[in-house]
């Protein structure tokens, strides 16, 4: 065998060698790309059961008030016969479940057997969740003021007992604020709110004739 010959017969040994290294290599590299998918995977599906049993748990509303015509009455009544250049009206928490007796709704969620309570800190929203799942849902608010209407702004949302993610309750907030303008169309007609107070089971609104 010549000195060239042997030279490339090593040559081909050496790539032969660095072939099986990089096989080898790239075998490892697609072990472990299946395991840490695998491992992902496991780690999601209990993720997924967590979550969802969280947002099945039961979560005890309060004590439950039915609606009645009478109650929707006199709060159409309290509204709209003001007669004066100022005003000042009580709206109970009662009255609140009583318009809201239809339920909240938009495309992607609907709420059933709406109940309000009314705290000196915050307004309580209590439902059932029917879309796009089952669930105790608790909503808590903070009446404010907003070209003078009364604007809910939703601080947190609970469904079973899993707080969700704030960028989700600007859809459930503007449900409650679409069938609150709906309900107080009476008063905002002649009237704007400028101020809003909270006290046990009733809210307090104030304000005066429109361009006075």
């Amino acid at each position: 065998m010549t000195e060239n010959q042997e030279d490339e017969s090593a040559e081909k040994a050496f790539y032969s060698e660095l072939d099986k290294k990089n096989i080898k290599r790239s075998c490892c590299t697609c072990q472990t790309m299946v395991i840490f998918f695998a491992i992902l995977l496991i780690l999601l599906i209990i993720l997924t059961v967590y979550l969802y049993r969280e947002i099945k748990k039961v979560n005890l509303s309060i004590r439950s008030v039915y609606p009645t015509e009478t109650t929707k009455e006199n709060f159409n009544k309290k509204l709209t016969d003001i007669g004066s250049p100022t005003f000042s009206v009580v709206v109970t928490a009662d009255e609140l479940t009583n318009i809201a007796s239809s339920g909240l709704k938009n495309l992607t969620f609907e709420i059933q057997n709406i109940q309000f309570e009314i705290t000196e800190k915050n307004v309580i929203t209590y439902g059932r969740l029917t879309k796009p799942l089952k669930s105790d849902i608790q909503i808590e608010s903070l009446p404010k003021i907003a070209a003078g209407k009364i604007f809910f702004q939703a601080k947190q949302v609970t469904a079973g007992k899993l707080v969700l993610p704030r960028f989700l309750n600007s859809e459930i907030e503007k449900a409650i604020n679409n069938l609150m303008d709906e309900n107080f169309q009476g008063l905002y007609k002649n009237y704007q709110v400028e101020n809003v107070s909270l006290e046990n089971n009733q809210m307090i609104i104030s304000g005066k004739l429109k361009n006075m």
